[in-house]
């Protein structure tokens, strides 16, 4: 069977790729300078000094311990579906390693992550570039699914707005998955395969899973606003910290800086903004140094098994 020569793709402009190299950087600059300017860094370092930070300190660095071993296993299902069967150990490490690259932003993780698996798989920069964003959207359907479910709930203050989006979200992505199998018939990318190849069964039950790490996420957090000295209450931590996750992992977030800090004064105000934004830098610091932690013990040997590109036994 002849193999078609690949089609030349339309190279794209330089100011367009610069632009969208730029574009997190100017936004995040945007966001932090007229945050600083309404609220000056003297304050936020006063709540700083003034709030509990060494209360909060050991549920951050606990926190991406507890949900190291619960994330890897729902990777491992995906993986299975989307690639083939890898051994858990193998993601369990590859899971620490790459979250490391979290720090700087939820994409940068990700794309360490189809990195790995492309090199040690060998199974291709598109296939595992889906199956890495297979994983994303299943972290969307459970935090739109926790935030939307809280507010339908009665969560306080939920704007309706935002409970509809959150809604929307989960059930067009949810009905991609259940009609995914179903769509054979369909000459899709490869990018998208596992919507395809995923079973459904499966699918449903990591995304469960994740909803279920999304509100363990929402309770370790909201226990740290209360040691550090915040009355946040704990519906309204329930209902916005998933979505604070969700906005904090968009690229336009550098190092999680930008929309995220918004995101906090926009949606809990039960505190002042300069107690929010103190809090909100010391938790960010706190649970970085836990990822930091859980990785860089991984690091070596991941970025190793990417150089050389070895197949996985």
């Amino acid at each position: 069977m002849s193999i078609a020569s690949p089609t030349a793709l339309p190279s794209t402009p330089t100011w367009r790729t610069w632009s969208l190299r730029v574009a997190p950087y100017a936004v995040t600059g945007a966001v932090v300078a007229a945050i600083l300017h309404r609220y000056p860094a003297a304050d936020i370092a006063r709540q700083m000094a003034a709030g509990h930070a060494l209360r909060m300190l050991p549920l951050g660095l606990a926190l991406p311990f507890v949900l190291w071993l619960p994330y890897a296993t729902y990777d491992r299902i995906v993986f299975k579906g989307a690639i083939g069967p890898i051994a858990l150990r193998d993601v369990v490490r590859a899971k620490a390693a790459i979250a490391v690259l979290l720090t700087l932003g939820y994409w940068v993780g990700g794309g360490g992550y189809a990195l790995w698996l492309a090199r040690t798989t060998r199974v291709g920069a598109a296939r595992a570039a889906g199956a890495v964003l297979y994983l994303m959207a299943s972290d969307l359907i459970a935090v739109c699914g926790v935030a939307g479910a809280s507010m339908w709930l009665g969560g306080p203050g939920a704007a309706t707005p935002l409970r509809t989006v959150a809604t929307w979200v989960f059930g067009v992505q949810v009905a991609l998955i259940l009609v995914g199998p179903y769509g054979g018939w369909m000459r899709l990318p490869r990018l998208f395969e596992p919507w395809r190849t995923v079973p459904r069964g499966w699918s449903l039950l990591q995304i469960l899973g994740r909803a279920l790490n999304i509100a363990i996420i929402a309770g370790f957090t909201w226990a740290a606003m209360r040691a550090f000295g915040l009355e946040v209450p704990v519906g309204a931590a329930a209902t916005y910290v998933p979505v604070i996750a969700l906005v904090t992992s968009l690229p336009i977030n550098v190092a999680g800086l930008g929309a995220a800090q918004a995101a906090w004064l926009l949606l809990l105000p039960w505190a002042s903004g300069p107690q929010l934004l103190a809090f909100q830098v010391l938790w960010h610091v706190a649970s970085g140094l836990g990822l930091l932690a859980r990785g860089v013990p991984f690091v070596r040997g991941i970025a190793r098994e990417i150089e050389d590109g070895k197949a996985m036994l």
